[in-house]
């Protein structure tokens, strides 16, 4: 019920508001939560034009929704990745209209964080850089 009511809640931003979102914590967030629930559609939202360009720049034509196909089948992006794991947000750093925010995945054993590039664009956050895993975390207590 609550994974369900997270999904309204995200569906109604998105549509609300049309992409992206309000601070760096919440596009990250929200792209993660909704490529574990299989919603392509709703997370290529919280990505930047920019990065699907980049992404999709040996593809013929693509259309959003493809891309969003694309974007749920790559084991790039899904790897350890469930409708079961948490996304802890680590540390945010925000420099003007660009931020890191610095992530870990809860079903990730190794330690590993992923440091997400983000880009503020008309008042609205977007991923830009979906950041490789980084062993230079502290791992337990």
């Amino acid at each position: 019920m609550k994974r369900i009511l997270a999904g309204i809640t995200l569906l109604g931003f998105c549509l609300a508001f049309g992409a992206g979102a309000s601070t760096p914590e919440e596009a990250v967030k929200g792209f993660f939560d909704s490529v574990a629930a299989g919603e392509g559609e709703i997370a290529v939202t919280f990505i930047s034009d920019r990065l699907i360009d980049e992404l999709t720049a040996d593809l013929e034509s693509i259309t959003r929704e493809e891309f969003a196909a694309l974007l749920l089948s790559s084991t790039t992006i899904r790897v350890g990745i469930t409708e079961n794991d948490e996304i802890e947000i680590i540390d945010t750093i925000i420099n003007g209209n660009k931020a890191v925010v610095t992530i870990r995945i809860s079903s990730d054993d190794t330690g590993e964080t992923r440091e997400i590039g983000l880009v503020l664009i008309d008042e609205m956050w977007f991923i830009d850089n979906l950041g490789i895993p980084s062993r230079n975390a502290p791992t337990g207590p």
